[in-house]
């Protein structure tokens, strides 16, 4: 199978950073696209569940507005219960037409006299009916008999057993009856609302009726009450009677249910149903159009991102992870020379060069550097062991002329001898380790020295026979008997002793105690201070101790000091365990 790779005219030309821009461009676009995508779609959600609210609080306050309007009808009617004018006329039974006229014209009268003004302008005629049927009408006659067509002679009398809405007000004895009843006119047909209430008078224990009044009602009274300000000019209502008849309806005929948000409420004490309808069509269509443009840009993005990644895994992706083998095959110790050569961006290519060049001049640093610590290493203990040298021959002398000024014996042969081996086993092969056996015969000879002047002081050795074999470096015990005398055996009346025990579990310990002076808590702290190189001070043999041991052996080993004034002092030097116990050097 034959691959052919894609290659972009100047691709190879680029930099990184300009193609990184391809990209992160898709990287960038994609999220922000995604995030337009997810805010849109939840600012509708939230948008719309917020309209929701906000429309629910507005219908229940329509409808208890209404439902108010409906009681101020109810509560007009009943200043006519009571009023004498009123019960006068349904109790007058008229016998001629001039009573009749009378009558009707006390029945206005009485209604324009007791009527409120705002619910004047809302009914569009009044009736008051006898229990026997006879009716007086205030306002438009023709349009109280179209609403409520009379059937006959006594079609509104009271005739217990039948149906109809007059005989319903009848029943209900005092509540009042509501009707959805059709007018007709020139300009076509009207739905108006018919009101009806007894009027009963109560004389003893005997309930009568007297009478009752009907009232028919323009139901565009009810518009007062609609808030379209509030959630807009296009919002609509719809009032619907028990039954399926519409008092109102402010909809636009055009307008489609699927772009409207509707929500309905329910009258408890009358039963009719308010609905409010609030379009959402510009809401749908700007969240149509901003998804359709999310998408596109989505895709087209996605497109990009593919193509352009697909170039950079195989300009950049491939040939860092070549680079990446090639490293861990330079720091494993490959010559710069055996890396692998290959191609990819210019950057990548340049950084490959830049770490093969660099691998090189490591490696010879690295000689160089081995080179150097080598010697260095080898001039500081030389110069370490020639500072200690001066520093014992000159004690050593001044303990010679103390003997020939005192004793004046011929002892001083022996303490001359001693003094001899002294001198060449410090000069001879300083760097070479000797074993511990050796040490502890120069010891012995240095004690003998010492004995002159500090006759009562003594040294004893405690070493297991397998350790006598192990090898350390030279002078190493020596400086610190020399310290144990000067600074604190000489301080004290009674004899001195100087134990020196040596301990092989795991690291070569030596430890040397002495029952002299001893330092106090602040001497012993600036003491470990000065030893370990932190603040100045004249423990210059202590200190060189712990150098060399550590230059020789590493830093994890070294000397240690306890001390407890009046009691003494143990100074400890921790060195490896070069020799298993009980085996010789070879």
């Amino acid at each position: 199978m034959i691959r052919r790779r894609i290659r972009i005219p100047g691709w190879g030309s680029m930099r990184l950073t300009q193609k990184l821009l391809l990209v992160y461009m898709p990287l960038i676009t994609i999220p922000a696209v995604l995030s337009i995508a997810a805010v849109t779609l939840i600012h509708g959600y939230l948008y719309r569940a917020q309209m929701t609210v906000h429309a629910e609080t507005v219908l229940q306050t329509v409808s208890d507005k209404i439902d108010q309007q409906f009681q101020a009808l109810e509560s007009a009617m009943l200043p006519f219960y009571t009023d004498p004018g009123t019960i006068a006329i349904l109790q007058s039974r008229p016998k001629s037409a001039l009573d009749l006229y009378r009558l009707q014209q006390e029945a206005g009268s009485r209604y324009f006299a007791l009527m409120g003004s705002q619910e004047l302008a809302w009914v569009d005629s009044s009736v008051f009916v006898t229990r026997e049927g006879q009716t007086y009408t205030i306002g438009d006659r023709a349009a109280f008999r179209q609403a409520l067509p009379a059937e006959g002679p006594g079609a509104y009398a009271d005739r217990p057993g039948t149906a109809g809405f007059m005989q319903a007000v009848w029943d209900l004895k005092g509540a009042t009856a509501w009707e959805v009843v059709r007018t007709e006119n020139r300009e076509g047909g009207r739905t108006k609302l018919a009101a009806g209430r007894s009027i009963n008078q109560v004389a003893g224990s005997q309930f009568e009726t007297l009478g009752a009044m009907l009232l028919v009602v323009d139901p565009d009274f009810l518009k007062m009450s609609l808030d379209t300000k509030t959630l807009g000019a296009d919002t609509a209502f719809e009032l619907i009677w028990p039954g399926g008849s519409r008092l109102l309806d402010t909809r636009n005929r055009g307008s489609s249910p699927l772009n409207t948000l509707t929500l309905s409420t329910v009258n408890a004490r009358y039963g009719w149903e308010l609905q409010l309808h609030l379009p959402l069509s510009f809401y749908k269509e700007a969240l149509r159009t901003s998804l359709v443009i999310a998408g596109l840009i989505t895709a087209g993005c996605l497109v990009v991102g593919l193509f352009v990644t697909r170039m950079m895994a195989t300009d950049v992706v491939l040939p860092i992870r070549r680079l990446s083998r090639s490293m861990v095959r330079g720091i494993g110790g490959n010559e710069p020379a055996q890396l692998h050569q290959f191609r990819g961006a210019r950057e990548i290519v340049e950084l490959k060069d830049t770490f093969v060049s660099v691998m090189a001049e490591i490696r010879e640093l690295n000689k160089e550097v081995l080179l150097n610590q080598k010697k260095r290493q080898e001039a500081t203990m030389r110069a370490l062991e020639n500072r200690l040298a001066p520093h014992f021959l000159y004690n050593t002398l001044n303990t010679i002329r103390w003997m020939a000024i005192i004793q004046q014996q011929d002892n001083i042969k022996e303490m001359v001898d001693a003094l001899t081996r002294l001198l060449s086993y410090s000069i001879r092969d300083v760097e070479k380790p000797v074993p511990l056996r050796e040490e502890l015969e120069v010891l012995r000879d240095y004690m003998r020295i010492q004995a002159v002047r500090y006759e009562h002081h003594t040294l004893r050795i405690e070493v297991p026979d397998g350790l006598l074999g192990q090898p350390i470096l030279k002078l190493l015990i020596q400086p610190l008997i020399e310290n144990a005398i000067l600074h604190g055996l000489s301080k004290v009346e009674r004899p001195g002793e100087i134990v020196l025990r040596v301990i092989g579990e795991g690291r070569l310990d030596i430890r040397l105690s002495d029952n002299g002076q001893g330092l106090t808590g602040e001497q012993l702290a600036r003491l470990r201070q000065s030893i370990a190189g932190e603040v100045a001070g004249t423990s210059f043999g202590l200190r060189s101790i712990r150098e060399r041991i550590q230059l020789y052996y590493g830093d994890s080993y070294g000397l240690t000091i306890d001390s407890e004034y009046g009691t003494g002092t143990t100074v400890s030097l921790h060195l490896p365990l070069a020799v298993p116990p009980g085996k010789e050097e070879a």
